[in-house]
């Protein structure tokens, strides 16, 4: 049998990273072209920040205490 992880909840899977796609592709071109004019930041540089708050909104908040999230925000 394979062992059973400590804090079963913190089991992820595929379903977590497609919410993370998903959240990405769900911004819209506006968006990146406004933050290109109004605050001079490359869309590269746009879709990297998307990127790291997506996967913190829908990574980190799945922990329960503060030093896994210390943790995860550490790697992203």
């Amino acid at each position: 049998m394979l062992p059973t992880p400590a804090k079963f909840h913190y089991v992820f899977n595929m379903r977590e990273l497609s919410r993370i796609f998903k959240g990405i592709l769900t911004c819209k071109k506006d968006t990146i072209n406004e933050a290109m004019k109004s605050i001079k930041i490359k869309p590269e540089l746009f879709i990297v920040g998307l990127w790291r708050h997506e996967a913190e909104r829908v990574l980190a908040d799945k922990l329960v205490n503060q030093k896994d999230k210390d943790v995860v925000l550490g790697f992203i």
